[in-house]
């Protein structure tokens, strides 16, 4: 079974592609960051990509919410900044290492 992550998005994506295909994972893309976390509740991701510009508020309030909730508190969180998102294959893959170790921790989920 293929892993799934949500990615919230405040750009155009490369049109290269996104690397989390290309990485084998499940995408859905939302720009709306309203929106994400009853949107993870529903397709229940494995990572969540925060690749916002300029909306640090919004972000920690999204963050806030994520972090109350039950459902999605171990569910990893990988925030980009527009600095990185030129390292982003790099940043890709120390964010699935998180992943796998948590998983490893909960027993429930293989990378």
């Amino acid at each position: 079974m293929r892993k799934k992550a949500l990615v919230v998005i405040s750009h155009a994506l490369d049109p290269v592609g996104d690397p989390w295909s290309a990485e084998g994972f499940d995408v859905r893309i939302t720009r709306d960051l309203s929106t994400a976390t009853g949107d993870a509740l529903t397709w229940r991701p494995d990572v969540v990509v925060l690749d916002l510009e300029g909306r640090v508020s919004a972000v920690a309030s999204f963050l806030r919410d994520w972090m109350a909730c039950p459902e999605t508190l171990r569910t990893p969180v990988v925030l980009i900044s527009p600095e990185e998102r030129h390292r982003l294959s790099d940043i890709l893959l120390r964010s699935l290492g998180v992943v796998r170790r948590v998983a490893g921790a909960a027993g429930s989920l293989s990378i």
